[in-house]
């Protein structure tokens, strides 16, 4: 008995030191970040807005495409951006910076701990407006993001005759099992 207690109380120590020297950066999961374009692919001359997002607050989001650049805090922070018109299809990138900082303690009696900055990129592909000089629809299939053509038919009715279909077939088996049982004994 004096054997099994010494083993736990053993076991309960090194638990207790290993949760002790665990580093405190564990308890401070590392910073997520997400950028995103309400569409990729734009026609050249029209609009799109950028999305930032952050698990931590940015004391500065700055998001830039081209020669436009905006500024704000928070953990989310979103612009509308123009886009010029062009002859070619061209990517340009839109670029995101957070500045942050992170406590280097809970009780909040620590310093905050120096400024950091993440980046990140997402590439913007403008595509020319058409040769008539009027801009491609916003849900054509060539802007992007835009509607896909539908190529499948009426498959609503499709879909209620599979069902009648299969509702039929699953009577007819049954009714087929009945018969082939016969008359109860």
């Amino acid at each position: 008995m004096k054997k099994i207690l010494g083993v736990a109380a053993a076991m309960i120590a090194t638990l207790l030191a290993v949760a002790l020297s665990a580093p405190a950066a564990q308890a401070y999961p590392s910073p997520v970040f997400d950028i995103s374009v309400s569409q990729q692919v734009v026609v050249g001359g029209h609009t799109f807005v950028g999305h930032a997002h952050a698990s931590v607050r940015c004391h500065d989001w700055t998001l830039t495409f081209l020669e436009q650049s905006a500024h704000g805090p928070g953990k989310t922070f979103n612009h509308r951006f123009d886009t010029p018109v062009v002859q070619t299809k061209t990517t340009y990138p839109m670029h995101a910076r957070c500045v942050y900082s992170v406590d280097a303690g809970a009780t909040g009696s620590s310093p905050r701990a120096a400024d950091q900055t993440w980046t990140g990129t997402v590439p913007i592909t403008l595509l020319p407006q058409k040769s008539h000089g009027q801009a491609a629809p916003a849900n054509s299939a060539g802007a992007g993001g835009g509607l896909l053509p539908n190529t499948g038919g009426p498959s609503f009715w499709i879909l209620i005759a599979a069902i009648v279909l299969i509702i039929g077939g699953g009577g007819a088996v049954l009714r087929s099992r009945r018969r082939s049982a016969g008359p109860p004994a």
